[in-house]
């Protein structure tokens, strides 16, 4: 079962495929097959990249752009498309990897702030030239999320801090150009995920 993956739909780009990026280190494709509705793209001989064309037949998708956090339904139904084409199916995901963290502490630090948050389990840290209010959740990423195809984020050494988590943006979840840190408004629980929906039957 594929345990890292990351989804990807947009009717006005695509038209009604359904993209599963298979690996971070993007790389062009050297070899095409297909298997039904499923187009395998493959670099090296390894697939990089599922794409299920006609995917209104299956099921419908109301959004564009990146699935950080798919149903169990949705999984069910992308599954029985790669069983029927004989190929490795998905794992359900626990969560987004986008949280939501309380910042708690804030320091000057280079020519931009050192912020302390709060996840609830742990503490992180983030850098930004932006300044943000002690007290104000916000959206942070930690080692290894994706935010597309190509970018994910790393721990980092900055000047003898430890970077461990990174501000999230309007900009990064391609909602508007506004680059800088979603601040929660609402109600939401400090270590909770930004994209959780309580699915109700």
């Amino acid at each position: 079962m594929i345990q890292d993956y990351l989804l990807y739909f947009s009717n006005n780009v695509y038209k009604d495929s359904l993209y599963i990026h298979l690996r971070r280190d993007y790389k062009i494709k050297d070899e095409t097959r297909f298997f039904n509705d499923v187009e395998v793209l493959y670099r090296d001989g390894k697939a990089i990249v599922y794409m299920i064309h006609n995917i209104s037949r299956y099921t419908k998708i109301w959004m564009d752009g990146y699935i950080y956090l798919p149903s169990k339904i949705l999984i069910d139904v992308i599954n029985s498309i790669l069983i029927n084409a004989g190929l490795e199916t998905l794992a359900y995901k626990k969560n987004s990897g986008f949280v939501i963290g309380k910042i708690i502490a804030k320091t000057p630090y280079l020519t931009g702030f050192l912020y302390e948050i709060d996840l609830k389990d742990r503490i992180v840290h983030a850098y930004t030239d932006e300044e943000i209010s002690v007290n104000k959740k916000v959206v942070v990423i930690e080692e290894g999320t994706s935010l597309d195809e190509k970018r994910y984020f790393l721990n980092y050494d900055l000047e003898g801090q430890k970077i461990d988590a990174y501000f999230i943006s309007e900009k990064d979840l391609s909602i508007s150009d506004l680059n800088k840190a979603i601040i929660i408004e609402q109600q939401a629980d400090v270590g909770s995920d930004f994209f959780y929906l309580e699915e109700k039957r």
